[in-house]
């Protein structure tokens, strides 16, 4: 799973983003903090390296610098 992280957004943008976004989906987008993207994983078993900035997920190692995000990504796993 992958989630816009409310915390992860560069200062100023996350606001300007949201009324973007909102303007252009039906649905509403609401970016989450680490804590509450945590909560979907209630229950599941976490596979490593766990809930962190989609670019530490498993990354290339021939990428250099693959930058950063404002996505959490994980994997859980039903216990």
């Amino acid at each position: 799973m992958s989630h816009s992280g409310s915390d992860l957004f560069v200062p100023d943008t996350k606001e300007t983003f949201s009324t973007v976004i909102n303007q252009t989906m039906q649905q509403q987008y609401t970016a989450r903090s680490r804590e509450q993207v945590a909560r979907f994983f209630v229950g599941t078993d976490l596979v490593a390296p766990g809930l962190v900035p989609v670019e530490q997920w498993r990354p290339d190692p021939a990428v250099a610098n693959a930058g950063t995000s404002a996505v959490y990504g994980a994997v859980g796993r039903k216990l």
